[in-house]
């Protein structure tokens, strides 16, 4: 077994990754990555490699795409089924309250 931490860094996670101990120790699997940013660095690149991803702690879309990501189990649910469950319970106990939307535009929020 191997730990290594990323310290929540894409860049620092695709060195890790690309060339790196993934491929150098033959890796089986990588079990519960945090971070959308930092599992995006590397998720194509171990998908290519037949590299398992396990309980992925992301809520992007692509952890939830088992045809374009075989090699990939997220843990919690996508951004989007948590925005809408949100939404139906909000309208369902709060029918007249009003809604205020905080949106990213940073390039993880954008692929999410």
């Amino acid at each position: 077994m191997m730990i290594a931490d990323d310290a929540y860094s894409p860049p620092k996670d695709r060195r890790a990754d690309k060339g790196g101990w993934s491929e150098s120790a033959r890796c089986l699997l990588i079990f519960g990555a945090v971070g959308t940013p930092t599992n995006n660095a590397v998720h194509k690149y171990l998908n290519d490699r037949k590299v398992r991803q396990l309980f992925l702690g992301s809520g992007c879309r692509e952890v939830d795409d088992p045809k374009g990501f075989p090699w990939t189990v997220g843990w919690q649910p996508t951004y989007r089924d948590e925005a809408i469950a949100y939404a139906k319970y909000i309208k369902a106990s709060h029918a007249n309250a009003k809604i205020g939307c905080s949106i990213r535009t940073t390039i993880s929020a954008r692929t999410t």
